[in-house]
């Protein structure tokens, strides 16, 4: 059985409702829970994407971290909406695994990335 990329963008969602109830991330834990949900928000929509860029053949994936440029081109580049949203949601992703600075990190923000992720991921579906 093949993993569903979506499964991801779930998981994102679960981790952000255990912190409805504190709207302002008061703990290191909790604030994981966020960086967590931003983190698995994008490797969904990632997943989702360079499966549907293969099938459609606008995407030979090369298995190394190269694919992640590689999908935002084939979505038309920076400057597209597409392209744009993912490299955006990317660039929060690197920041919430490699940045200790704990600003911009809220459920208010796990909450817009994750929105974000269901966007791509219903737009990529009906790509043709």
């Amino acid at each position: 059985m093949e993993f569903d990329a979506m499964t991801f963008i779930d998981v994102a969602d679960e981790l952000l409702q255990g912190l409805s109830r504190t709207p302002t991330v008061k703990s290191n834990f909790d604030q994981g829970k966020v960086r967590a949900s931003v983190g698995r928000s994008y490797y969904g929509v990632f997943l989702v994407a360079r499966e549907k860029l293969h099938r459609l053949g606008r995407l030979t994936p090369t298995g190394t971290y190269q694919d992640h440029q590689l999908i935002v081109d084939a979505l038309g580049g920076v400057g597209t909406e597409l392209g744009s949203k993912l490299d955006r949601l990317r660039a929060k992703r690197n920041r919430a695994d490699y940045n200790l600075n704990s600003h911009g990190f809220t459920l208010t923000s796990g909450q817009f990335w994750l929105g974000i992720a269901r966007e791509l991921t219903h737009e990529l579906r009906s790509l043709r």
